[in-house]
């Protein structure tokens, strides 16, 4: 579940958008503030990296819930 906002905690999950590539990109991922500087990480178990928030990107959303089938 996801609420509406613009702006994130450190280490929250959150949806944002993506403007340095062209088009517009939304992805999930957690939010970090390091040193004053915006970052997103990715959390797959496969790929754990790092990218950096550029100016014209934003956050739309913070996760509050995930749900899950059992």
């Amino acid at each position: 579940m996801l609420l509406a906002a613009k702006e994130a905690q450190n280490n929250d999950i959150v949806a944002a958008v993506m403007l340095g590539s062209g088009e517009p990109t939304a992805t999930l991922k957690r939010y970090l503030v390091r040193d004053g500087r915006r970052i997103l990480k990715f959390e797959s178990s496969v790929e754990e990296r790092e990218i950096p928030m550029s100016f014209t990107d934003y956050i739309q959303g913070v996760v509050v819930a995930i749900l899950k089938p059992q």
